[in-house]
């Protein structure tokens, strides 16, 4: 009588450790599917920043480059040439697309590093899920053995 706690317990505790092994193997392999999925998105999404950023770059260009085109011909309709005012407004043209061209680099350089953050995995120990799905199943059976035992203690026995 003494032996069925025992048995029972070691029944259920290794079905319990079977199961939940095998759930978190099966965790692991959905959570591995799940960082690569968004490592995929993160790839995209960098293309898609990068391919913006280089459009902003080609019309700060070319806007500065129309603006430079203005200043020539504004210089030159005026017979003075490049020196004094039109001189002064050439060097601001210069620095502004310098300017606007670093915060394009500064704001692709942040979204970049946005979007490149490091992935949480969060795996599951097989091993540990099977000795804590072990350790339960074997509480659990050990109380149901006991129940048992009782209940077949309390039986009137027949006397031949």
């Amino acid at each position: 009588m003494e032996a069925i706690p025992l048995i029972i317990g070691a029944g259920t505790g290794a079905m319990g450790a079977t199961a939940s092994a095998a759930e978190a193997r099966q965790f692991n392999r959905y959570e591995r599917r799940r960082v690569s999925a968004e490592q995929e998105a993160q790839l995209v999404r960098a293309r898609q920043v990068q391919a913006q950023a280089a459009l902003e770059e080609q019309k700060n260009f070319n806007e500065a480059h129309l603006i430079r085109s203005r200043i020539r011909v504004a210089a030159g309709e005026s017979g003075i040439g490049l020196g004094g005012t039109y001189e002064a407004l050439m060097r601001q043209a210069d620095y502004d697309a310098y300017i606007n061209s670093e915060i394009i680099k500064q704001n692709l350089s942040m979204s970049l590093t946005n979007i490149r953050r490091p992935l949480l995995q969060r795996e599951t120990s097989p091993l540990f899920a099977g000795l804590s799905g072990g350790l339960g199943g074997l509480q659990s059976g050990l109380s149901m053995g006991t129940s048992i035992t009782g209940i077949i203690d309390e039986l009137p026995r027949t006397q031949n």
